[in-house]
């Protein structure tokens, strides 16, 4: 509708050019009345002008005489050629004008409401990261305290546990089980700083 609606007026500011340019052209044509003779004619205080009454000297080839009442063909149109689209009133020009900057606001005005609910979603959608990497970090650091206790706790077991009276390779097997899991709590907790 926008195309349309400019073509329209791209099309009026056309045909009112024109009409500025040609019109006083054709009006100034149409005052003077046209003279058949106007090019050939002597300039009128060179010759005297002859008596109307006398007669043309006969002429020598055989064409005919010239008739005295025939009337001479116009030469050019008088009348302005009919536009195909009369230019608005000024009145409506404006209007249309005045109609089309409100158009062009309220498109503006829409335009900016959308990037405005777009900027707010894309804030909002930020925050929620933000949120969720925060939540992610205090359970990684909770994670890793937890690994930290529980390291400290094996190995308060191990040192404060009497030594077992069992054989030599389930006493080797225990404090190799015992090393590998607080190795693992040390590797847990690592990660968790790792995180932070």
């Amino acid at each position: 509708m926008n195309n349309r609606l400019t073509q329209r007026l791209v099309g009026a500011t056309v045909i009112t050019a024109l009409a500025v340019i040609f019109v006083p052209e054709l009006l100034e044509k149409s005052g003077t009345p046209p003279s058949v003779n106007s090019t050939t004619a002597p300039a009128p205080d060179s010759v005297p002008p002859k008596p109307p009454a006398e007669k043309p000297p006969a002429l020598t080839f055989s064409a005919p005489e010239p008739a005295a009442d025939a009337p001479a063909p116009p030469l050019a149109q008088t009348s302005p050629p009919a536009s195909p689209e009369e230019p608005a009133p000024p009145a409506e020009t404006a209007q249309a004008a005045q109609e089309e900057a409100a158009r062009v606001a309220r498109d503006q005005a829409e335009a900016e409401r959308i990037a405005a609910a777009k900027a707010r979603a894309e804030a909002a959608r930020r925050q929620e990261q933000a949120e969720a990497a925060q939540t992610r970090a205090r359970a990684e650091e909770a994670r890793g305290a937890a690994a930290n206790s529980q390291a400290a706790r094996l190995q308060a077991a191990q040192e404060a546990a009497p030594p077992p009276r069992s054989s030599a390779a389930e006493t080797a097997a225990a404090q190799a089980e015992a090393s590998r899991a607080a190795a693992a709590a040390r590797r847990e907790a690592a990660r968790a700083e790792e995180a932070r």
